[in-house]
C-alpha cells in the first residue's frame, strides 16, 4: 500500500461508493477547517496545470477522455481561481495524468474487480510519479452522458453482454472525474448528500453546489465572473458535456 492518500470508486452491493479518508459529519465552517490538512495542488510550471491521457479504452477514446477531463475541470474553474488546465506539450512536467488499465495491467495493484477509478490527493513533489494520477478500470463502461445504451451497442464494441436486446446503465465519465478531480485539488468527501464531493454516485451532484463552491474558493480564491457570464458557461457545460453521440 502507498503512503499517499487516494479516493477509490468501488461497486458495493450494486451501488457506486467512493472510498477515501473517513468523512466526519461537519458544518460548513468545520468542513473548511478540516479541508486545510489536505493542502492544494500547485502547477509544476507555476502558471497553469498540464494534463495528459496516456492510453484509451475500447469504448472511450483518448479524444473523449480529454474532452471529459476538460469538462470536469471547468466545473471547478468557473467558481474558483484555480490555475487553468492545458494539454501537456512534449517535455513538460505533467500535473494530472489519466490512465486506462485493468486489474492485470495496473502497475500499482490498486485496482480490484470492483474498483471503477482511483485518484490521488495533492502531491506537489513533481518527481513523484503518483502526482495527479487517476486510474480508470477498463472493465467498466463509460459514456459522456451516463444514460443507458443498448446491449447490441456494447457487444459491437467487444463487451460481453447477457442481453443484447436489453438496455445497460453507463457511468458518466466527466461527472465522476469531476468528483475525483475534487480530491486531486485537495477536497475530501462531504458527509452530506447532494454535493459533487458526496460519498456515493447516486447522491452526488453533477455540478458543484454552493457548499462545494465555497470549499473550492477557500483553497484557491474566487474567480471574478458576472452572473450572466456564469449562467452562460453553465448552460454550455450542461449541453456540451452530456451530449449523446450514440
Amino acid at each position: 500500500m502507498t503512503e499517499y492518500q487516494m479516493c477509490k470508486l468501488e461497486i458495493k452491493n450494486g451501488k457506486a461508493v467512493f472510498e477515501s479518508v473517513e468523512t466526519p459529519t461537519l458544518t460548513l465552517s468545520e468542513t473548511l477547517e478540516n479541508d486545510k490538512q489536505y493542502g492544494t495542488m500547485k502547477p509544476a510550471n507555476g502558471k497553469y496545470f498540464t494534463y495528459k491521457v496516456y492510453n484509451e479504452d475500447q469504448e472511450f477514446s483518448k479524444i473523449q477522455a480529454k474532452k471529459a477531463l476538460q469538462f470536469a475541470q471547468r466545473r471547478w474553474r468557473i467558481y474558483t481561481n484555480i490555475a487553468p488546465f492545458r494539454p501537456a506539450r512534449d517535455g513538460e512536467i505533467v500535473d494530472f495524468k489519466l490512465y486506462f488499465w485493468d486489474v492485470e495491467t495496473d502497475p500499482d495493484g490498486q485496482l480490484s474487480s470492483n474498483t471503477v477509478m482511483y485518484h490521488y490527493y495533492p502531491i506537489n513533489d513533481v518527481t513523484n510519479r503518483l502526482r495527479g494520477m487517476c486510474v480508470v478500470n477498463k472493465k467498466f463502461f463509460f459514456t459522456e452522458h451516463g444514460n443507458t445504451v443498448s446491449g447490441k451497442f456494447m457487444k459491437d464494441l467487444g463487451f460481453e453482454v447477457q442481453y443484447p436486446d436489453g438496455q445497460y446503465r453507463t457511468l458518466d465519465f466527466d461527472a465522476v472525474y469531476a468528483h475525483e478531480l475534487g480530491h486531486g485539488i485537495g477536497l475530501p468527501h462531504d458527509s452530506e448528500a447532494g454535493h459533487t464531493m458526496s460519498y456515493r454516485v447516486d447522491i452526488m451532484s453533477e455540478y458543484p453546489t454552493y457548499r462545494d463552491q465555497t470549499r473550492g474558493r477557500a483553497k484557491y480564491g474566487t474567480r471574478l465572473m458576472s452572473g450572466r457570464m456564469l449562467r452562460r458557461w453553465l448552460m454550455w457545460l450542461k449541453s456540451a458535456s452530456d451530449r449523446r453521440r450514440f
